[in-house]
């Protein structure tokens, strides 16, 4: 139910980050008496030398995350002090004279070195909220009772296996946390706690409820999860203001009906039970918002639940459920809570529909497989008629049940139609080869073992059927054992690969993962012919009986909407619906069956009413003299009610469009209709046949080229032929023309067609080429998965990627991702194709070979791999530059595109990620050392060394600034980069916005201070001044970030300034980009001439109202100039006269009286004079060129498409 993350922005510079910078303790801190907050966490601080006893008024004090090993002394001198943080420390021991801080009344010690409770804490008289958390405390001190004026108490993540009675005597304690002991039960004495509103007492060992928690009437919020509870006591309901109750991974098998009295509930985490239903008393809690119950057996959702008006958050997956099915539950709670009242208010109808994905090798006998079980007959397979990409069939063994069969096929080029078809709420076939099967490993895994890694991975939890085929060839080798083989290596693989994942992922990761990787695979192996029919029946049988096994519940408006669509599928005259359509469809459905409803009410009435008047008659008989009462009586019931009926009327457009998506939804999760609807542009157009998406799909994907070429060959000329097979077999290009040829059979219309194309861009199948030299008229896309070449040899020879990286030139940093057995198919494919975006041009930018890309960008190289070591296949990141920021920047987006692709396409993926040393690298050592790659995760993160172990480096470490992403840029800003600040300082502070500068000091957080005193200067030219004397003692990454605001807040001219020269030059037009392209070019570039040409004319006009001085004019000489203006400068020195060397009266009102202030800003205002001409003398020669430029851009506009201009040739 989580939105997934921004995959283009979740790791670009521009957005929020915390500075790391140097520590720099001003020279008078000294003297700062009034300084009531300190905070100097994270600086590496072992020995505090800041006399504190001179700051009489501090209140806080921060030293956290540093190295302190003992308690520093300075502190007891100041007694003012109410707040200390000396948590994440190395800290043993507290001393006694810790007391003499009355004042005292927050104190943190948590994650030092504590074995034992420091007891001197407990003298502290004021003291309210105390963390000794993260320690190895294991025992608590009678003393604790003196601490009376405690109210908060962390002291979690200890070694605690005994709650003191002494620890129950604090009377005003308020929140206790002691999660992550060794508790093992609650003293009753703990009922004594009468003002507690917090415990958290969860991963301890706790294995009965504390019954003397029920008598905490004040407690709000209590967390016992992670112990061993079997049941919650009815005493439970006496916590009268009990809000939250966490009692996940406990042992409950029963839920416990005792919370359904609890009224002031407002969440409920009752996950990783046993709990196999919930109690209709379940809407007594109208106050419950949140509701956790994942991970337990239930099977069926109360209608009860829709009395929960408060609820907002509703948590029921993973669960066996059957009604609402699975399907339904993943679309939210408003989904479920749509099909809940459905179900209530119209009847529920079992459906036993099933999904079969027959997978395997080429060769196994899954579509003989297939068309047996839909025939009920032997049908074989000629070879020439195996299955290219997909064949969808159906098979209804009797009226109840009904399967849908995908047959993929086993060529490694179709398993990108995976993500599409194959789902896990249906049923994964494995077939193998009988007659052929050979006991070793090799062999199990490329038949059947890496079929079930690659099942599992992309439907985690999927149901696995092994079926061994061909039993007919098997000879005098005994089957029996054969198959007893497949299951030793099946349990095998298994135990494989959990010694895999605790091998490469931390303990902490693997307690994570679910153990049960296999659990949902069938223990017995079927062994069937399709020859002569062979195991076919008991296959059947089975497969029949699964399917009324997981049969769902669904409202019958639901079941006849879907029967509508599905004989549609019949109907040759679409190919595909729309939403419209769907609509239509529900509209008619739903008035249909209300229509049928109010007939069965009126039955019964008419039913009801006669039997009613026969009572009446008996009665008569019996008593004659109420003869006239009975026959009034008689009248009345005959001639009934004449209330219209309720369900006449229409159904609204709002409950319209809910049936629609909640119906598209649910067909889409059991792969009936192909339907995307998070998409705006696949989401008009549901594929209700998905036959005619898979032969779309095959036209373009099919693995055999000869097919492709045998049907172009008689539509295009040889040349135009042999330029369309170099591009689909060299470089795996299809061009827009020639992919709408190959669908032209198909007879796909315009909207089907913009719609596949947007599917192959949404499941990264391929990219648009915008390259004139592969296609000049129309677009072409580039399909990785097609390519068949191997890597080019010239590579390294021609200097692109040397092997031997350039000693003290380039930088390299490099990613690794290592997955068992076999990478998916698809996953270097997909992140080929991500990689583009982040690219200016195809053709001299990027070269693809089947295993591998590399790619430029402005500021650095990349190459992306692929190979196989040992048992484990490994997709390689590397890149390499000059600049590590930009370097990291790469590396991290590509870094999360993998993740995505791996979480989104492949859940079930077990990998492991890498950091290679770049010391290592650079020395070319075969065996480089390893850093975690979870850093990337955290790209933020700062780390509290310096130095990392590298056994390959001469004093066996690195410096960390190679390793973590957050040290890059943190030497301050480079030389070159303040010198572009200095050159464009006078452009910049008479341009830059008041918007754009807020959002450059929003983004750098953790000077808050500095932007309070920016935001105080009177004008915006004062403020950016300030801000770029600020800018240039800041990290290098500062100025890039200065740089993004620039260009997004549409200030492109400025950007420009900032950016090296070498950068702008690689976005200068290539040889084959057409007129067009440059004529936008041009035109861009008037626009950037012409806005610094108006912001010349403001600096000027303004220059000529200050006259200039003597003193400015000696500062001019400090001014770097321009070939031009040397000469010019210093003979406007010498014959300027004395009357323009002396300050305007202005200027002279404006200074400050006290003369050494005064000298200070005159000498500001001068060099600022001397630095404003010359810029406007610069920019007014830019100036110069825009007729220029304006009669270039005219010219280029009537020169004729053909030929194309030259990169060297002048516009």
């Amino acid at each position: 139910m989580e939105e997934p993350k921004d995959r283009n922005n979740s790791k670009d510079i521009s957005r929020p980050i915390e500075l790391d910078l140097d520590f720099l303790m001003p020279s008078n801190i000294s003297e700062s008496s009034n300084l009531q907050c300190l905070k100097l966490s994270k600086t590496n601080l072992e020995v505090l030398k800041i006399p504190l006893s001179t700051f009489w008024n501090l209140k806080v004090l921060d030293i956290s995350s540093n190295k302190f090993t003992e308690f520093p002394l300075q502190v007891f001198n100041v007694p003012s002090l109410q707040e200390l943080n000396i948590g994440h420390n190395l800290l043993s021991t507290i001393p006694i004279d810790i007391n003499t801080l009355t004042n005292l009344t927050i104190l943190k010690v948590n994650d030092n070195r504590f074995e034992e409770f420091p007891t001197h804490v407990c003298d502290i008289p004021a003291l309210q909220i105390f963390d000794i958390s993260g320690n190895k405390i294991r025992i608590i001190p009678s003393s604790v009772s003196k601490m009376d004026s405690l109210k908060t108490l962390h002291i979690q993540k200890n070694m605690i296996d005994v709650l003191p009675g002494a620890l129950c005597d604090l009377y005003e304690l308020e929140y206790l946390d002691m999660r992550a002991n060794h508790l093992c039960t609650i003293p009753k004495s703990i009922r004594r706690l009468t003002r507690l509103q917090t415990l958290n007492i969860s991963h301890n060992q706790i294995s009965a409820f504390p019954t003397s928690l029920c008598s905490l009437f004040s407690l709000e919020n209590l967390d016992i999860g992670q112990n061993k509870i079997d049941r919650i006591p009815f005493e439970i309901k006496e916590i009268d203001e009990l809000k939250t109750l966490k009692i996940s991974s406990n042992k409950l098998i029963e839920f416990p009906v005792e919370l359904c009295h609890c009224e002031k509930l407002e969440t409920l985490h009752i996950a990783g039970n046993n709990i196999s239903s919930i109690p209709p008393d379940i809407a007594n809690l109208q106050t419950l918002k949140i509701f956790d119950i994942r991970h337990n057996r239930v099977s069926c959702l109360p209608y009860q639940l829709l009395h929960l008006k408060a609820l907002t958050e509703l948590y029921v997956i993973p669960n066996p459920l059957t009604q609402p099915p699975e399907a339904v539950c993943q679309n939210g709670k408003g989904a479920i809570f749509r099909y809940l009242r459905e179900v209530r208010e119209r009847k529920a109808i079992v459906v036993n529909r099933l999904q079969l994905n027959l997978l395997g090798v080429t060769g196994s006998g899954k579509s003989s497989l297939s068309r047996s079980l839909q025939r009920g007959e032997s049908s074989l397979t000629a070879e020439a008629d195996r299955t290219q990409v997909i064949e969808r069939g159906s098979w209804e063994p009797d009226s109840k049940v009904a399967f849908n069969i995908n047959d993929f096929g086993g060529h490694d080029v179709y398993r990108v139609g995976y993500p599409i078809f194959l789902h896990k709420n249906g049923v994964a076939i494995i077939t193998f080869n009988l007659s052929q099967y050979q006991c070793e490993d090799n062999y199990y895994m490329k038949h059947i073992g890496e079929w079930i890694q690659t099942v599992q991975c992309r439907a985690p939890g999927i149901y696995i059927i092994i079926v061994g085929t061909h039993h007919d060839l098997v000879g005098d080798r005994d089957p029996d054992m054969l198959c007893q083989d497949v299951r030793h290596r099946f349990k095998q693989q298994a135990d494989w690969n959990m010694e895999w994942l605790r091998n490469r992922v931390d303990a902490h990761a693997f307690q994570g993962r679910r153990v049960s990787y296999f659990s949902n695979s069938h223990v017995n192996i079927f062994t069937i012919s399709s020859a002569d029919m062979f195991g076919m029946e008991n296959l059947s049988a089975y497969l029949v009986q699964l399917a009324k096994l997981r049969g769902v519940f669904l409202p019958e408006a639901w079941v006849d909407v879907m029967n509508e669509i599905e004989r549609m599928k019949f109907e040759p005259t679409t190919n595909t619906l729309t939403e419209g359509v769907v609509r239509e469809i529900v509209k008619v459905e739903v008035a249909r069956r209300k229509k049928k409803s109010a007939r069965q009410a009126d039955v019964s009435i008419e039913e009801e009413n006669r039997n009613q008047i026969s009572r009446i008659v008996r009665r008569m008989m019996c008593c004659t003299s109420l003869f006239h009462e009975e026959a009034e009586e008689i009248n009345q019931v005959a001639s009934g009610p004449q209330t219209p009926h309720e369900d006449d009327e229409d159904i609204s457009p709002a409950q319209v469009t809910y049936v629609v998506q909640d119906v598209l939804n649910y067909m889409s999760n059991t792969g009936e209709v192909v339907w995307f609807d998070s998409n705006t542009a696949l989401g008009k157009v549901i594929f209700h046949k998905p036959e005619v998406l898979i032969n779309l799909l095959k036209s373009v994907l099919h693995h055999d080229f000869e097919v492709k070429k045998k049907a172009l060959k008689e539509n295009y000329t040889k040349q135009k032929f042999e330029e369309i097979v170099d591009n689909l077999e060299m470089r795996g290009i299809i061009d827009e023309d020639v992919m709408e040829f190959l669908w032209q059979s198909f007879g796909v219309p315009g909207i089907e067609r913009d719609a596949m194309i947007e599917l192959m861009t949404k499941l990264d199948l391929s990219y648009f080429v915008d390259d004139a030299s592969v296609a000049k008229r129309t677009g072409a896309f580039h399909f990785p998965c097609l390519l068949q070449q191997n890597e080019p040899c010239d590579l390294e020879s021609s200097g692109k990627w040397p092997a031997r990286l350039p000693r003290g030139v380039l930088l390299q940093l490099t990613l690794q991702i290592h997955t068992p057995h076999r990478c998916p198919s698809d996953v270097f494919e997909k992140l080929s194709v991500r990689i583009h975006k982040y690219l200016h041009m195809f053709d001299r930018r990027r070269i693809d070979w089947n295993n591998g890309v590399y790619a430029v960008t402005s500021r650095c190289k990349i190459l992306l791999t692929r190979h196989s070591e040992e048992r484990d296949w490994v997709i390689t990141t590397n890149v390499r530059g000059k600049d590590r920021l930009a370097m990291w920047d790469i590396l991290l987006k590509l870094h999360q595109d993998l993740v995505d692709i791996l979480k989104n396409d492949w859940p079930g993926v077990f990998y492991s990620k890498h950091l290679l040393c770049p010391h290592c690298i650079e020395e070319g050592i075969p065996s480089p050392t390893l850093f975690p790659g979870d850093i990337l995760d955290q790209p933020d993160y700062v780390p509290r060394v310096k130095v990392l172990p590298c056994r390959n480096a001469p004093p066996q470490t690195i410096s960390a600034t190679h390793v973590y992403p957050a040290l890059a840029g943190r030497d301050g800003v480079l030389k070159e980069n303040k010198d572009r600040l200095r050159r464009n300082r006078v452009t910049l502070v008479q341009s830059v916005t008041e918007q754009c500068l807020l959002e450059v000091l929003n983004s750098l957080t953790a000077q808050a201070r500095e932007k309070e005193n920016i935001m105080k200067i009177a004008t915006q030219q004062e403020r950016v001044e300030e801000f770029l004397d600020i800018l240039k003692n800041k990290e290098d990454r500062a100025f890039y970030i200065f740089h993004k605001h620039l260009e997004s807040s549409g200030q492109t001219h400025l950007a420009d300034l900032l950016r090296p020269r070498e950068e702008i030059m690689d976005e200068l037009p290539s040889e084959s980009e057409d007129n067009e392209g440059r004529l936008s070019r041009a035109r861009k570039r008037v626009r950037n001439v012409a806005s610094r040409a108006a912001s010349a004319f403001r600096i000027r006009r303004r220059s000529r109202r200050i006259a200039p001085s003597a003193r400015a004019e000696e500062l001019e000489s400090e001014v770097p100039k321009g070939p031009n203006q040397t000469n010019n400068s210093n003979k406007s020195s010498a014959g300027s006269p004395a009357s323009e060397r002396t300050p305007t009266p202005e200027r002279a009102e404006s200074t400050s009286s006290v003369e050494e202030e005064n000298s200070l800003e005159k000498t500001k205002a001068r060099l600022r004079e001397a630095q404003e001409r010359y810029e406007t003398k610069q920019d007014e020669e830019r100036v110069e060129e825009i007729p220029k430029e304006v009669s270039r851009c005219q010219t280029l506009a009537s020169i004729p498409p053909q030929p194309i201009l030259g990169r060297n040739q002048d516009l």
